[in-house]
């Protein structure tokens, strides 16, 4: 690298998630509640954050595409910061319209539905 060049982050880029550093996990059908009555949230349990943390980390680039998020995920870590993320199938993207590929695109509508 040539005197005085810093590495940019690219818009493709990602940055990946350390499962110690989350304290909770909430999956959304909305990204904000529509309806006090009505809860539209599962908070993820331990097994399930690491699958997720798991698919993100490894994760492959899918380039931009554009769709309507199925679901929202709220990475909630214990420093106080936030990550939010928008899913559709297997496709997952976070501050922009570039996608990651899940790897499997039924497991998330399984948990949503899976009563405990």
């Amino acid at each position: 690298m040539a005197c005085g060049q810093t590495k940019t982050k690219s818009v493709g880029d990602k940055q990946n998630i350390e499962l110690a550093a989350i304290d909770n996990v909430e999956l959304r059908k909305h990204q904000y509640q529509k309806d006090s009555l009505n809860i539209n949230l599962k908070l993820l349990n331990g097994e399930q954050s690491k699958w997720l943390v798991d698919k993100w980390n490894n994760a492959k680039s899918n380039g931009i595409c554009t769709y309507i998020p199925t679901f929202w995920l709220a990475i909630h870590f214990k420093d106080g910061s936030k990550r939010t993320f928008r899913i559709n199938g297997q496709s997952i993207k976070e501050s922009n319209d570039y996608c990651f590929d899940l790897g499997d695109n039924l497991y998330l509508d399984q948990l949503w539905t899976k009563t405990e």
